[in-house]
């Protein structure tokens, strides 16, 4: 059993990028693992924030057994907000119906650059709090700093995993075997001072974009749109401007020249693009693709394949050197 614990423990704490979760192209249910905060305290500002889990019973193969880890990291609006600590690091806490049932097997830390905060929950007994089912892991504090503006206002801001940050270890009494989940994505959420749980539905689209070879035009159902780049086609399949894509479907979108990073974020649904790297991140987790990203004209363009994994139950049909995209 140590020597198991050891293992496990090396991989959740020494190396968060390699618990990191691949999404696949396509459409397997994945875990999910998402924030809900509570409405804030209007004479603290402080409102409580649970991390929580779902789709364990329809994401997670039987075999692997029950979840023995979990491990993230997150930001949100240090000028809105701090988060209550303590003198281990984050101040989690375990309210009535938390799955995790000892406050001595949870860790965080607060990166003094990014500021980024990450917690890790790992069952140090390997059966006693084994999560195999949905709900609230632990929670933590925000605060307002400033209150009486927060609750008098229904502004929100987000909180936002990390990308490549998520991992979820897995651990059978059947056989003893520790295992990985793959399929697992964070959802980005907001908070303000009145929250409500949130529906993790993103918002219907109900669009056909329509992207032709060569042509500097995107069609959205009847509106046809100049645009400054052309698509193209790259190893066999048609590379769409990201921008025109996503702008299309409502999300907003963000360049970071420093970090050579495009985002575009909407409702439940986040985008990262990290040219660097070459590397696409859909809700936090890498996205597994045979054809990188590419710049063109300071342009980034994704394959058409990947819309299937930005919106889920979308549609790709080709007609000539034209590409249709519907996302419901």
């Amino acid at each position: 059993m140590n020597r198991l614990f050891k293992k496990i423990a090396s991989v959740v704490v020494g190396a968060a990028i390699a618990l990191s979760a691949i999404t696949v192209i396509g459409v397997e249910p994945k875990l999910q693992l998402y924030f809900s905060p509570h409405v804030m305290n209007d004479i603290t500002g402080e409102i409580t924030v649970d991390a929580n889990i779902r789709n364990i019973n329809v994401a997670l193969a039987k075999h692997l057994g029950s979840i023995c880890a979990v491990t993230f990291a997150f930001n949100f609006n240090r000028e809105k907000f701090d988060i209550k600590t303590n003198d281990n690091g984050v101040d989690v806490s375990l309210n009535e119906g938390a799955m995790v049932k000892s406050i001595n097997d949870i860790e965080s830390k607060i990166d003094s650059e990014s500021e980024n905060v990450t917690i890790t929950f790992m069952d140090s007994t390997l059966m006693d709090n084994l999560i195999d089912n949905d709900g609230t892991l632990f929670s933590f504090t925000l605060v307002s700093k400033d209150p009486k503006s927060l609750w008098n206002s229904f502004d929100t801001y987000p909180i936002r995993f990390v990308e490549n940050s998520l991992g979820v270890i897995t651990y059978s009494l059947d056989d003893y075997s520790v295992g990985r989940a793959y399929n697992v994505e964070g959802i980005d959420v907001n908070v303000g001072g009145y929250n409500i749980a949130p529906l993790l539905v993103p918002n219907s689209v109900d669009k056909y974009i329509t992207f032709t070879e060569g042509e500097s035009t995107v069609k959205a159902n009847d509106f046809t749109q100049e645009i400054d780049v052309a698509p193209f086609k790259q190893d066999g399949e048609m590379m769409i401007p990201v921008r025109y894509l996503t702008e299309n479907t409502g999300m907003k979108v963000e360049w970071d020249g420093n970090t050579l990073v495009a985002a575009a974020y909407a409702d439940y649904r986040t985008l990262k693009i990290n040219m660097n790297d070459n590397c696409v991140y859909i809700n936090s987790a890498k996205c597994s693709s045979n054809i990188k990203p590419a710049d063109v004209n300071d342009r980034i363009f994704i394959p058409v394949s990947l819309v299937s994994a930005i919106y889920n139950g979308s549609k790709i049909s080709y007609e000539g050197n034209s590409v249709t995209v519907y996302i419901p």
